[in-house]
């Protein structure tokens, strides 16, 4: 998949969301330095990809930097509060440092998010 999104690079270089997804294979394989390194080249090429930075978030959680974690899910969640993947990853950085009222409140937020868009048939 990897090289099938880089091809597509090649027609569409400032398409932000194409390095996200090259990002999220390399995520997907373990790579976190090379998921890093396209989750902020999606950055550079459109700075409101609220995606990048929930991934961002989570490779930071990942090397235990949480501060940074919790920032980033931040700054996606103020770019796009709907997104709900921001929320899970919120409320997973600070199940990891035991603040668990916080993360409680986190889930229900995304839980609302997740209501509000389910519409009855």
């Amino acid at each position: 998949a990897i090289a099938d999104y880089k091809m597509a690079l090649q027609y569409e270089p400032n398409n932000s969301d194409i390095y996200l997804f090259i990002g999220r294979n390399f995520f997907a394989q373990g790579d976190l330095k090379n998921a890093e390194n396209y989750y902020k080249l999606a950055l550079t090429k459109r700075t409101d990809n609220y995606g990048a930075y929930a991934e961002l978030g989570l490779i930071n959680a990942q090397t235990a930097d949480y501060k940074k974690a919790i920032i980033k899910c931040d700054k996606s969640i103020a770019l796009d509060p709907s997104f709900e993947k921001a929320y899970y990853y919120k409320a997973w950085i600070q199940a990891q440092q035991r603040q668990y009222p916080e993360a409680l409140k986190t889930l229900e937020s995304a839980i609302r998010i997740n209501q509000s868009k389910s519409k009855p048939v």
